[in-house]
């Protein structure tokens, strides 16, 4: 939920009161949204309004709305979910937006969650909690999006530069979507997904370009049935590699975007958990797993081993570049706690989250 200057207190405390505009695109779904509908109905703390964006449906989806109580803006012409959310977002009267698809909904207090954090930290611009999906195993990319057949998948994308919503159809349902990085040297990441070969053959990269928006899809040939994706920048180049590991043999396989030479080297247990980062600071990835709360790394400046204890088996493995010098720093979160080993020297740690949510730091974690 995104919020902007707030004008009205709680005069008994003191407390900034944000409204609430709740903004709902739909297109085509007279037979589900009253579910969507009727979680905002059931909220603890009541919004200020309920708007529904009909994009241009056809069966009847906005008079579904209107009966529900919702406040209906009608498009003309079908433009996609992003536009609507953002017809949404223009119309709305509230302080802060909160953004339900059509065929999700909300549990009975997460209104009065997210407000509750944006009343207390107003000098944050957004909040969010955690997701839990129903009937499906996709995660957070949406391995089907409702407007499309079960084969088609999409990202959904909110844009730091202008806070807007994308959808940008690409991939399709059973692809790895955590391989999204800069594949083309453009300083943005692009949208990619690694699709898993079947009875042996040869497994592919997909990336779309942000630098040439004329290429619709790349297509790389590398890894086998089974392998594990393992993108990151390993020959310096600003650009993103493609690599897998393979379980059956302990070898991670590099093809470099640069040179056109490729890498084989022994590094991890298939039991282990896949923590590539430049640790040593040379602009380059370094091979890394994280096993039983012990970090081993094969440092690229020198191809030497380093290894340390950071953090418990049981714990989830977070790295990124915490104190930005340029290295990946060791972490971990355990129960809605972050531990992070600096590599400019101490430690750190801080709460944030709750035991039972996903954490999501400046790198994928297999």
């Amino acid at each position: 939920m995104k919020h902007e200057n707030v004008q009205v207190c709680d005069p008994s405390s003191g407390t900034v009161v944000i409204s609430i505009s709740v903004i709902i695109p739909a297109f085509n779904r007279a037979g589900i949204i009253r579910e969507a509908l009727s979680s905002v109905h059931a909220q603890t703390r009541s919004p200020l309004e309920t708007i529904v964006i009909d994009d241009a449906s056809a069966d009847g989806t906005a008079d579904v709305a209107e009966r529900e109580g919702a406040r209906v803006i009608r498009l003309e012409q079908n433009r996609g979910a992003a536009a609507a959310r953002n017809e949404g977002i223009r119309a709305a009267r509230g302080d802060a937006i909160a953004l339900l698809d059509s065929d999700d909904y909300w549990e009975p207090h997460h209104l009065a969650t997210v407000a509750s954090l944006l009343e207390r930290h107003p000098e944050a611009a957004a909040a969010g909690t955690a997701v839990r999906f129903v009937g499906t195993k996709s995660g957070v990319w949406k391995g089907r999006i409702p407007e499309g057949p079960p084969t088609v998948a999409a990202f959904y994308i909110l844009r730091s530069s202008d806070n807007t919503l994308d959808v940008e159809q690409f991939g399709q349902t059973g692809d790895d979507p955590t391989i999204v990085a800069d594949w083309d040297g453009d300083g943005k990441a692009d949208p990619a997904v690694y699709r898993d070969s079947a009875n042996g053959a040869q497994s592919y990269f997909y990336y779309r370009p942000s630098a040439n928006p004329t290429v619709n899809l790349t297509s790389v040939q590398w890894g086998l049935t089974g392998d594990r994706a393992m993108p990151g920048d390993f020959d310096g180049d600003g650009r993103a590699d493609t690599a897998v590991f393979r379980p059956a043999t302990g070898i991670w396989y590099i093809s470099f975007s640069t040179r056109g030479a490729s890498r084989a080297d022994y590094w991890g247990l298939a039991t282990d958990k896949f923590v590539p980062g430049d640790y040593d600071g040379d602009g380059r990835n370094d091979l890394a797993v994280f096993r039983n709360g012990i970090w081993y790394i094969k440092q690229s400046s020198d191809g030497q081993a380093a290894y340390f204890q950071w953090g418990l088996a049981t714990d989830k493995p977070v790295p990124a570049d915490y104190d930005g010098d340029g290295r990946t720093d060791a972490a971990v979160y355990r129960n809605g706690t972050w531990y992070i080993r600096l590599s400019s020297g101490g430690t750190a740690a801080g709460d944030f989250g709750l035991s039972t949510d996903i954490p999501v730091s400046g790198a994928y974690v297999k």
